[in-house]
């Protein structure tokens, strides 16, 4: 059976998921910096400092919670 999803994660979907023009995506950039990962490399570990917004370009992430 497939999990279910609040009725306010399916409202904020498009916001937590959009589709960036190329022009929207070169705006993201002044505010960041373009880093490439490994495969299995972790991006975000709990308990660290991170930055605020990651903006996924390519490819795909696995989130994870250990011992939850």
């Amino acid at each position: 059976m497939a999990p279910s999803v609040s009725p306010t994660i399916a409202a904020r979907r498009d916001q937590m998921f959009p589709i960036l023009s190329d022009a929207d995506i070169e705006r993201m950039r002044r505010f960041g910096e373009a880093r490439s990962y490994a495969a299995g490399e972790h991006i975000v570990t709990a308990g660290t400092v991170s930055p605020g917004v990651i903006l996924i370009l390519s490819g795909k992430v696995d989130i994870t919670q250990a011992g939850g």
